[in-house]
């Protein structure tokens, strides 16, 4: 239902006058359009509950067919979420409990119903079933999250494993237990890897630093471990793995720690590659020293004359073996022709070739090679080729891991929805995504090699200048840390702003920074739902603004009616009586005119006690002096009133004479001070209080501080001090700020600031106090 909508209403009632009644409040002037739907048996009601789908049911217990709670019962079973608004003749909390355990959303009183009070519970009973529902919502998109987290984990390859603050593991994926073994149950992470041992990168030495600056145990004492390679060998056993290991403290919002995550994964044959790469490097390194490279000669027709020792640690074969033979049956057999080419190309002296080839083994395999050839000349005519082979097979391998590798990370960077790119120190664009290229309206290859910040960052939210030097993405370079910017802007290519939350983090190379990443993320949706949000709060403020005037409006309507009605004819009654008082002293009779005397005056004590009751009565509805004399007034008066009811001393003071104030304001003004003042009377045993009204120059200032025994600080921001919380909201209504302080034994002062509405430089006057 929208605002603009009718509230289809079924009202399920068999007492026509009680039916009447309610059409009649539900039809009174007001913004809630209705349409109701009335029958008078439970079995209608429920039948078209099921076809019309109301917005809500207003529902009579006592029914001809149905009685008591079992009517509310059997109708919340069939309404199916639409929210119920009971009707009971018994004022009753126990039974206004159990109605709503039972699923209604409200209940009222059939004798203390009222128009704005029947249609203010329908709609919150709606309102209140629609945020309910929304709550659902929202409930099940976080399983959904969470789903989706446990899934991710679930195929990571990666080790994850998530501490508190004690150590104990409570998230453990599954990569993490088919690295680490499972872990035993309720144990810190610490004891789980006690049975293990760290060594160092000989495989064979204990870690040197204590076990409590293991990087897996770091982050216990606030450090972070970024890819800390460790071997890790179980006690008792010669075998061990590699893991790279990096530890992030949790931390809540006031800085404490809440824990840990630790994120491992296995490189063991990520080392093993390097370690078979250091191998062959090293030996690549002593054939280059002593010639050991594979140096051969073949004559014209392609025939191998000569082979160096090389060739046997090569291939298997001895040389003696391949000499005479053809070059090309020394290759692999996809290489031949290439060789043949090679060789039949016409070569002048100084002149080489080169070419890739792969050499065949007598085990079967192959080494891939590195062929230059020249040509040999002898007498000073080419009489063949002096070739050398370098062995380039494990700089192949190692072409494909890092091609490998590339892929990996293009893909990463491509599979999120965030925008990511790099920086060097000179701020230019070293990669970007093309998520974050498509959010800044790009193309990849248009921002590589660019200055960023002059690019997308240069100026602010107002468009002013945004200095290079202020820009917190560069500031990491001295930092040395990362940081988060939740609401900053960055510039599209079409020059239009695109709203950011960002994280720049420095790039370490050798314990030097070298640039930066930047992930960024679009916001323009959460601030479009912040807007949203404001506007609604603006809009219920504005509400609840109208409520306290028609309030206000109606407690004058009652006071005035009050003040000429009934007070009008109770004067008409007392002179009266004196009149009466007066002829009865004219009776001759002393008995009798003694006997009528002492009755008028006895009429006259009640008739004086209840026109004061009324005049006490129109005074709290609406005090005429804030209406004829003003605010500053009225507040006096109301100082006066409270030392006379109370007996607890009150003064007054205020440096104005008078304050140009909107009559509305005055009136929540008026009404934030006598909550205050009711609050000293009820809870703060004090002997003294004392008001103060000041202006600045476009605000109103109210503070009532009194000597008692102080407020509690869980009192004042509790959800049940309603008082505190309704003085609150009249202050906001109006754009301004309640503040309440106090410490036992101290007392308490509430401080009211508002801004001034029509208001016009007011006139000095002496202290008054009271």
């Amino acid at each position: 239902m929208t605002n603009q909508d009718a509230l289809r209403i079924l009202l399920v009632e068999d007492n026509p006058g009680d039916v009447r009644l309610l059409k009649e409040y539900l039809a009174e002037a007001g913004t809630l359009q209705v349409q109701v739907t009335q029958v008078d048996r439970l079995a209608a009601g429920i039948e078209r509950l099921i076809d019309a789908k109301p917005d809500v049911v207003l529902l009579d217990l006592s029914l001809p067919d149905s009685q008591g709670l079992e009517t509310l019962t059997r109708v919340h079973a069939a309404a199916n979420g639409v929210p119920i608004v009971v009707l009971t003749s018994l004022e009753d909390e126990a039974l206004g409990l159990q109605l709503i355990r039972a699923g209604a959303q409200d209940y009222l009183v059939k004798g203390q119903v009222t128009g704005p009070l029947l249609r203010r519970a329908l709609r919150y009973a709606v309102e209140r079933t629609l945020a309910e529902a929304a709550l659902k919502h929202s409930e099940r998109a976080l399983h959904e999250q969470a789903w989706l987290l446990r899934s991710i984990l679930g195929s990571m390859s990666e080790g994850v494993v998530v501490v508190d603050e004690t150590g104990t593991p409570v998230l453990v994926n599954p990569a993490a237990q088919r690295i680490l073994g499972a872990p035993p149950p309720e144990v810190s992470l610490a004891e789980w890897i006690e049975p293990m041992r760290a060594v160092v990168s000989d495989d064979a030495s204990s870690y040197p630093s204590p076990s409590t600056d293991l990087p897996l145990l770091q982050v216990f004492r606030g450090g972070e471990v970024n890819n800390a390679e460790l071997f890790i060998r179980r006690t008792g056993s010669a075998e061990g793995f590699w893991l790279s290991v990096s530890t992030r403290s949790l931390q809540r919002t006031d800085g404490t720690a809440r824990g840990s995550v630790v994120v491992f994964h296995d490189i063991t044959r990520h080392k093993l590659v390097e370690a078979a790469l250091r191998d062959s490097e090293h030996r690549l390194r002593s054939l280059l020293e002593s010639a050991k490279d594979v140096i051969f000669t073949v004559s014209t027709n392609g025939a191998i004359a000569s082979l160096n020792p090389a060739f046997e640690r090569w291939t298997g074969w001895s040389c003696t073996e391949w000499i005479g033979e053809p070059f090309g049956s020394l290759l692999y057999p996809d290489d031949c022709s290439c060789a043949r080419d090679l060789l039949a190309t016409p070569l002048a002296e100084g002149q080489a070739l080169t070419a890739v080839l792969r050499v065949r083994t007598k085990a079967g395999g192959h080494v891939i090679g590195e062929l230059t050839l020249v040509p040999h000349v002898a007498g000073g005519r080419v009489v063949g080729h002096v070739g050398i082979i370098r062995d380039i097979t494990e700089r192949k391998r190692a072409e494909e891991d890092r091609q490998k590798l590339a892929k990996d990370k293009l893909l990463l960077l491509e599979s999120t929805g965030e925008g990511i790119y790099g920086i060097d120190l000179q701020g230019r664009c070293t990669f970007i995504n093309k998520a974050g290229a498509k959010m800044l309206g790009y193309q990849p290859e248009e921002l590589l090699g660019q200055n960023m910040h002059e690019q997308i960052h240069h100026q602010r939210h107002d468009r002013s200048p945004y200095p290079c030097e202020e820009c917190r993405i560069y500031a990491v370079f001295q930092s040395g840390e990362g940081c988060h910017v939740e609401d900053e802007v960055m510039w599209r290519k079409d020059g239009t702003a695109l709203p950011v939350e960002y994280s720049s983090f420095p790039v370490f190379e050798q314990g030097v920074i070298t640039g930066a990443v930047v992930t960024f993320t679009d916001i323009t949706q959460r601030k479009q739902a912040e807007a949203e949000r404001e506007a609604a709060l603006r809009q219920l403020r504005g509400l609840s603004r109208r409520l306290e005037q028609v309030r206000e409006e109606e407690r004058a309507r009652i006071a005035r009616e009050l003040h000429d009605e009934l007070g009008v004819m109770l004067t008409c009654l007392k002179i009266d009586l004196s009149q009466l008082n007066r002829v009865v002293s004219m009776v001759d009779q002393g008995a009798v005119r003694v006997h009528l005397q002492d009755k008028i005056l006895s009429m006259m004590q009640p008739l004086d006690n209840t026109i004061a009751l009324v005049q006490r009565l129109v005074s709290e509805l609406r005090p005429g002096v804030l209406d004829d004399l003003g605010l500053v007034a009225a507040l006096e008066w109301q100082a006066q009133q409270f030392h006379k009811r109370t007996g607890i001393a009150c003064a007054f003071r205020s440096s104005l004479e008078d304050v140009e104030i909107d009559r509305e304001q005055a009136t929540a003004v008026f009404r934030i001070c006598q909550e205050a003042l009711t609050n000293v009377a009820r809870h703060a045993r004090a002997t003294e209080v004392t008001v103060c009204l000041e202006q600045t120059r476009c605000r109103l200032l109210l503070e009532i501080k009194d000597n008692g025994c102080g407020i509690r600080p869980d009192k004042i921001s509790g959800a049940g001090s309603l008082g505190l919380v309704g003085m609150r909201e009249r202050a906001e209504q109006w754009g301004g700020s309640l503040i309440v302080t106090g410490r036992p034994g101290e007392g308490t002062t509430v401080t009211l600031s508002l801004p001034i509405v029509n208001s016009h430089k007011p006139a000095a006057k002496s202290e008054n106090s009271k």
